[in-house]
């Protein structure tokens, strides 16, 4: 199982490298106070030339933030301010020149055709997955923006669309397939939807044999994580919480709780079984991101905890019965110090990679009935590679991937490479 890595991290190094793409605009950072507001931005980002001066220079206002202690200067904070008329024309006069500088490159107009013709010759396949008899993928045709969901029966090499993002779009709206997961036996898929790159996903289920929509709808569910249960008739989700009109959009991915839906039923009836303020007995922050974990041939169930940009989780378990039936019996197997940064299962057995005295990380395993993963018997020691992700790709087996990117597999008795 590889780490999940949430979307707030992902916006917050998509906003570091505008800033500093910004900043390099700007003719520095926010240590330049010689760098003022170009008067005559606005007036480049409505009327653009063929040939311009230079981009347009941001304006400079320190605001100035202390933390433990420290004060910390941000001299852009006003690009954050949503729907900002003076944020909106800078970015269009930075859009006016660079179209203006890359116009004037010789043979880039011949170049840009052939690479799109080049990228439109060759399929698209990503994320296969086996399921009972079938294999589930994503595939992008050649010439198609969008993706399809299909399935293959392991019998047959017929290919099948069961989700096309293309039909699903309406003018002005793109739908994008954001992720999806099959039961275990194959005989459904949970998807989610969303367009024009909102992140505002829906969660639907599909039939793989007839292609039929189940009436299952989920909304708030961008990220949901989610984990079916061994008899494929409910899934464990996350979902963002419900925000009340004039709420600031920023608490839309704060206070996570994880769900159980059982298959046709009311997702608003839906019970939160881990997260934030859902029992005491699981101690979940505001900022952090709760998940939950079944297995095929597990009666236990693993509740982790990702706290923010930390590689170190919290850990717990719990039999899958009692969670389904409300009773959050949790019990916490690792906490941070334990330096546990991924995990895998198998059976009612939990792999994990810590680098508690290990500082390039070993594999150890435990049975999840001891309820507690200290002590555990380590099966792949610290060595001069850096272990960083673990998956069970057969029963037996586990499959580690180094920071020399080579692989190594456990078989319960030797580690070969």
């Amino acid at each position: 199982m590889s780490p999940v890595i949430h979307h707030r991290v992902v916006f917050l190094t998509s906003f570091v490298l505008t800033a500093a793409l910004a900043s390099a605009a700007c003719g520095g950072g926010a240590h330049s106070p010689q760098a003022t507001h170009h008067p005559a931005a606005t007036a480049m980002a409505d009327s653009p030339s063929s040939k311009m001066p230079g981009p347009p220079i941001a304006a400079v206002r320190e605001v100035v933030d202390r933390y433990f202690g420290v004060e910390v200067g941000d001299a852009y904070r006003w690009m954050e301010t949503p729907g900002s008329a003076e944020f909106d024309g800078w970015l269009r006069g930075q859009d006016a020149f660079a179209r203006s500088e890359l116009a004037r490159l010789p043979g880039r107009v011949q170049l840009t055709a052939r690479t799109t013709e080049l990228a439109k010759m060759g399929a698209r396949v990503e994320g296969v997955r086996k399921a009972g008899d079938k294999y589930f993928y994503l595939t992008r045709p050649a010439g198609a923006e969008l993706w399809r969901l299909c399935v293959r029966d392991q019998r047959s090499a017929a290919e099948r669309v069961l989700v096309d993002a293309e039909r699903l779009s309406r003018e002005g709206a793109h739908a994008s397939i954001d992720y999806f997961v099959p039961s275990p036996d194959g005989k459904l898929v949970a998807f989610g939807i969303s367009t024009n790159g909102s992140e505002e996903t829906s969660l639907q289920v599909i039939e793989a044999t007839t292609g039929r929509v189940l009436s299952e709808r989920v909304d708030r569910t961008g990220f949901a994580n989610l984990s079916w249960l061994p008899d494929g008739r409910a899934f464990f989700y996350m979902r963002y919480p419900k925000l009340a009109p004039g709420t600031p959009s920023s608490e839309g991915s704060r206070r996570m709780r994880v769900y159980v839906h059982v298959l046709g039923t009311s997702a608003e009836a839906d019970r939160a079984v881990f997260g934030f303020g859902v029992t005491p007995s699981v101690s979940v922050s505001e900022d952090d991101f709760p998940f939950v974990m079944a297995s095929a041939g597990s009666a236990h169930v693993v509740g982790w905890i990702q706290h923010g940009v930390r590689s170190e989780w919290t850990l717990y378990t719990a039999l899958s019965a009692d969670i389904v039936r409300g009773n959050l019996s949790w019990r916490k197997i690792a906490d941070v110090e334990d330096g546990i940064s991924t995990f895998a299962m198998h059976n009612d057995e939990i792999f994990a990679l810590t680098h508690r005295d290990a500082p390039r990380s070993k594999l150890v395993r435990s049975d999840l009935a001891r309820g507690v993963l200290s002590g555990a018997k380590v099966v792949v020691p610290e060595s001069d590679v850096v272990l960083q992700e673990i998956s069970p790709p057969r029963p037996t087996h586990c499959m580690l991937l180094s920071s020399r990117r080579r692989s190594s597999t456990y078989d319960g008795f030797r580690t070969r490479r």
